[in-house]
């Protein structure tokens, strides 16, 4: 029991030494003479200070022969081990080093302070301090369904075992004690929907999120258009393009589009026939300058000028449509038509239909 004992000490303390890269004895330091020595011509006393100063080399080697006289359980080695062990607990010494770290820096919203880049900060901030954040109130019209899906994907890979991502950082404004989101809305909206439905902890699950200190509005729309020109948005929801009273026109239109033709409508912005996506819907309207051409003052009547051209498309028969979709499958295209039809929504089969006549 007793040389199971030492043995194992002198595991420990081989697996020390092997760590101490840097630790070379003065040669009048050396252990006593043993016999544990003798059975290497390399490591015995005369040659120890030869091999084992260069690289530790015979530091290793004496480790090796350690565990094997630990293994057989010699006795002759239980005095050696104790020792042994001894002389390296006096003089081996490893001085304890004081890390210095930088003092954390925390926000009352954003968090930890990770980077401070001068023109912005990058925080790794918890979903719950996230969920407090507002909305920037000329951000685009936030979609649900969107966020919704974002949710539904981000669930998924974390019931696959897979960490929490998301596609790039989110983006706020800081002007004085005013914040605002400026870009990530549906991804923090998805994030909230995890939160409240117990997938994600509001507390544990963190976020990066980009932090710039703005000093008046003309900066904060300035910003928005910097980083939408790399993630494109909407040329009716971009900074001062379009008439407020003209945009909710057209909003409006498109709200009550979607609720009376909710099958037509999918939150992609790339959908396929017959169906449309809202956002492109309403940009579309913008471009083509419906409401100053119709001269429309409200969004009753610009939905009943729509609803006209829609009733245009709906008389073309199926040949017709075939016709314009010459190229494509012929099944893909009837199937297409069929679903217009059962919905009476045609918008999503003619990307030009505004100019129909």
């Amino acid at each position: 029991m007793m040389a199971r004992t030492c043995g194992y000490q002198l595991v420990a303390m081989v697996i020390f030494l092997r760590t101490c890269v840097a630790f070379v004895p003065p040669s009048s330091s050396l252990p006593p003479s043993p016999t544990l020595f003798s059975r290497s011509t390399r490591l015995s006393v005369g040659n120890v200070n030869v091999d084992f100063y260069p690289g530790l080399r015979g530091l290793f080697d004496m480790g090796n022969i350690i565990l094997e006289e630990v293994r057989a359980g010699g006795k002759e080695a239980e005095q050696e081990m104790a020792e042994m062990a001894g002389w390296v607990k006096d003089k081996v010494r490893v001085k304890q080093q004081v890390v210095q770290q930088s003092p954390v820096i925390l926000h009352p919203v954003f968090g930890e302070l990770v980077k401070d880049l001068t023109y912005k900060k990058i925080y790794c901030t918890s979903v719950q301090k996230l969920a407090s954040i507002p909305i920037w109130e000329q951000q685009r019209i936030y979609r649900a369904e969107r966020a919704q899906l974002l949710a539904n994907d981000i669930k998924a890979k974390l019931q696959e075992g897979k960490a929490l991502t998301l596609p790039g950082s989110l983006t706020v404004y800081e002007m004085g004690e005013e914040i605002g989101l400026l870009d990530g809305q549906h991804r923090l909206g998805a994030l909230k929907l995890l939160m409240d439905s117990g997938v994600l902890i509001p507390e544990a699950h963190l976020i990066l999120v980009e932090v710039f200190p703005v000093k008046a509005q003309e900066d904060v729309k300035r910003l928005f258009t910097e980083i939408n020109t790399a993630q494109p948005v909407s040329i009716i929801d971009m900074p001062d393009m379009a008439d407020a009273s003209e945009k909710e026109i057209i909003t409006q239109t498109a709200e009550l589009l979607r609720i009376e033709f909710s099958e037509m409508f999918k939150p992609s912005v790339n959908c396929r026939l017959p169906h449309v996506n809202i956002d492109v819907l309403r940009d579309g309207l913008f471009k083509s300058n419906v409401v100053g051409r119709t001269g429309t003052g409200n969004a009753q009547q610009l939905l009943e000028w729509v609803k006209a051209k829609n009733d245009l498309l709906a008389a073309r028969d199926d040949a017709a449509w075939l016709r314009a979709y010459k190229g494509r499958k012929p099944e893909a295209v009837e199937k297409a038509v069929l679903k217009a039809r059962d919905n009476h929504f045609f918008l999503g089969m003619e990307p030009n239909w505004m100019d129909v006549e």
